[in-house]
């Protein structure tokens, strides 16, 4: 078997997206190399460039689209410029990935679709959560009828700070952050299509900007077409650290996928139509599952970790237990 051959990769944008890409395909990603970055503000390439050994920076993105060492291009300049990009990058012929979201409005992401269509080239958008731990895992055991039929979806995102509200531009945590949680909710509930909507959000984090139009936390209900209910729910400030979760509940069980499961943890019934209440199978799980689920007002030990099968301090099921939550009773 021929070796795969490595992908020559240009990358739009340098700044802390941009970077964090940068990194990981120069570090990370197997069979890619990172050969040109570009980035309209004076040095902002450059000096990405030099930290990363990366060959050819430029400050117009039309000298990258025309360097013929360029094969795919990384998009990760600021949203506004997302759907003119992708239809520049097109145009020369180049494989794109952007980072979400392809556009701004209904008719940017119909001019994203027609451009690939038209130019024929490979698109991928960053909806990252659809390959990350769990989650594949998680559709397929969706896909396979062990949840039976989807009743109620539940999608989370949690960053874990806002360091500066006045930055955060407005409907970002809708177009930027929840827009994850929408792909998760229609990854895992397949064929099915929204229907109806309802959001509310508010500046929770930092009320001093709501003014300003900051939105920090926010709730979506989403009706789907074949009857499932689903929430989608985000926050800019989260105590305990960068926080991503999924579950499905159908008819015949449930499943869930994220920060506190490496891997999808289903739990069915034991019959279809038990006389009473049934307990539940046991969750499968890529760690056992402490006996009781409740916080504890203190970490374990290290050794009651290994033990317990704790995943992180302050933490037990999945339940978060930071540092400023009141005492709670002991588990049992």
């Amino acid at each position: 078997m021929s070796e795969p051959r490595t992908l020559n990769i240009g990358l739009i944008g340098a700044g802390r997206i941009g970077s964090s890409h940068a990194e990981l395909i120069t570090r990370t990603v197997p069979n890619a190399r990172l050969v040109a970055i570009a980035d309209p503000v004076e040095g902002a390439a450059a000096r990405l460039a030099e930290a990363l050994y990366v060959p050819a920076a430029y400050t117009d993105i039309a000298e990258l689209l025309a360097d013929p060492e360029v094969e795919a291009v990384v998009i990760t300049a600021p949203a506004r410029f997302h759907t003119e990009l992708v239809e520049q990058v097109a145009a020369a012929g180049k494989a794109i990935f952007c980072e979400k979201p392809a556009g701004m409005t209904l008719e940017e992401i119909d001019r994203v679709h027609q451009a690939v269509e038209t130019h024929g080239v490979l698109f991928r958008i960053g909806f990252n959560r659809r390959f990350a731990d769990g989650f594949p895992q998680a559709r397929a055991t969706i896909e396979a009828g062990r949840i039976g039929s989807p009743q109620l979806l539940r999608s989370t995102t949690r960053d874990p700070g806002l360091a500066n509200p006045g930055a955060v531009a407005p409907w970002t945590i809708f177009l930027e952050t929840l827009i994850h949680d929408f792909d998760t909710l229609n990854f895992l509930n397949p064929a099915a299509r929204a229907v109806q909507v309802h959001a509310v959000a508010d500046a929770l984090v930092a009320p001093d900007f709501k003014d300003a139009g900051l939105l920090d936390t926010a709730v979506v209900t989403i009706r789907y077409d074949n009857g499932a209910i689903a929430t989608a729910e985000a926050s800019f400030s989260a105590a305990y650290g960068y926080d991503t979760r999924a579950e499905a509940f159908g008819s015949a069980g449930m499943v869930t996928a994220g920060t506190w499961r490496p891997r999808a943890c289903a739990t069915t019934a034991r019959r279809a139509s038990p006389p009473r209440p049934s307990a539940p199978t046991p969750s499968r799980c890529a760690a056992p599952t402490p006996r009781s689920c409740r916080p504890s007002p203190t970490p374990p030990s290290d050794t009651s970790r290994r033990v317990r099968g704790w995943r992180r301090p302050g933490t037990r099921c999945g339940s978060p237990w930071g540092a400023s939550s009141p005492a709670a009773p002991a588990p049992r």
